[in-house]
Order: C-alpha cells, then sequence, then structure tokens
C-alpha cells in the first residue's frame, strides 16, 4: 500500500495555525475538546474560569450548560459577558444547530462548557456502564499508549488533593495534572 504524503504538516508555519490559532497563555488551539476529571468541589468550574479568563478575544460567544448556573464565577461573567453568554439546562439544552450566535463571517469559534453533568442522576441513567464510556473517550481522545488501568492511577493521583483535577486533552491527545502538566502515561 502506497502513503499519502503529508501535506499538511510540510506547509510553511504561516499557514498551519491560520484556521487554528494557538491561545499563547494557555498553549492550547482555539478549538479543542476536553474532559476535566475530578471530584465534586475540586475546582473544575474555577479552571474553566482560568481558560475562560486567559483567552481574551479569542471566543465570540459563550455556552454554559449546567445544573446550577447560580454560582459566584457565572455571576461575575453573567456581568462581564453580558450579551456574550447564554446558560442552560441539560434537559432543555439547544441543538448543534440552534448553538451557534455569531455569524461564521467573524471567523471566531464559540466555546461551549458542560459543567457538572456526569455527577449529574439523569445523566447517569442514560449512561450503560462506565467501562463502556472509558474505553470510548480512550478512543476518541486518541490516547496512544494509555489503557483504563493508567486513567483510574491518572485520575487518584491527579485528585488526591481538592483544587485538582485530571485534564484530557482530545487535540493533543495529552492527560494533564490541572492544566499545564502533561503526564507521561509510562510512568503511571
Amino acid at each position: 500500500m502506497s502513503m499519502v504524503p503529508d501535506y499538511g504538516g510540510a506547509l510553511p508555519k504561516k499557514y498551519k495555525d491560520a484556521k487554528n490559532p494557538i491561545i499563547k497563555d494557555l498553549g492550547i488551539p482555539a478549538l479543542y475538546r476536553m474532559i476535566m476529571l475530578a471530584p465534586s468541589g475540586s475546582g473544575k468550574t474555577n479552571m474553566a474560569f482560568h481558560i475562560i479568563k486567559h483567552s481574551p478575544n479569542v471566543y465570540a460567544y459563550l455556552h454554559v450548560i449546567c445544573r446550577n448556573p447560580n454560582q459566584p464565577l457565572y455571576d461575575y461573567l453573567r456581568d462581564k459577558l453580558e450579551g456574550f453568554i447564554s446558560f442552560y439546562d441539560p434537559d432543555s439544552a439547544p441543538t448543534v444547530d440552534q448553538i451557534r450566535h455569531t455569524p461564521l463571517t467573524t471567523k471566531k469559534p464559540e466555546l461551549v462548557i458542560f459543567d457538572d453533568i456526569t455527577t449529574d442522576k439523569h445523566v447517569l441513567e442514560k449512561l450503560a456502564n462506565s467501562k463502556r464510556d472509558l474505553q470510548a473517550i480512550l478512543k476518541d481522545f486518541n490516547l496512544v499508549g494509555v489503557n483504563e488501568a493508567m486513567i483510574f492511577r491518572a485520575y487518584n493521583k491527579c485528585t488526591a488533593h481538592i483544587g485538582q483535577a485530571l485534564v484530557i486533552d482530545g487535540t493533543k491527545g495529552q492527560m494533564r495534572w490541572n492544566f499545564d502538566m502533561v503526564l507521561n502515561p509510562c510512568e503511571l
């Protein structure tokens, strides 16, 4: 079988990040998928706030899907981002087609945050089993060389103290302690 050359990888640098620029303060692309795993009260909302705060002028609109929008950090965002933020209940969240608020011509993505809905009994009833879901995460998030046991060990290590989380970065295929420390799967 012949190999198709990586034309995208061979492009000059000025073309590579044109469609998905890197958020300088965070070292992540503007378009990404991420899961933050940590127990209740550990600071996941605080970490989401950190991402928003360090992404000025990156996102055209913020959508937050959560059970409890009446939290101090969300009240602050509601005041500061009036007209650029919406909150939705998970039971009546809009479809992907309904969620876009700004014209595509703005060339800015919109950020969607699902906050603490996986601990909701209503959501958990819809999940068949956690083993299957963990396998889906491994597949969908391209975690090469990582197995279920490694994720459990990483989760236990990262959440041993309040305010700490395991972050699974779907764009880079990495597990991180909090936001900035990349975990080596071989050391787990």
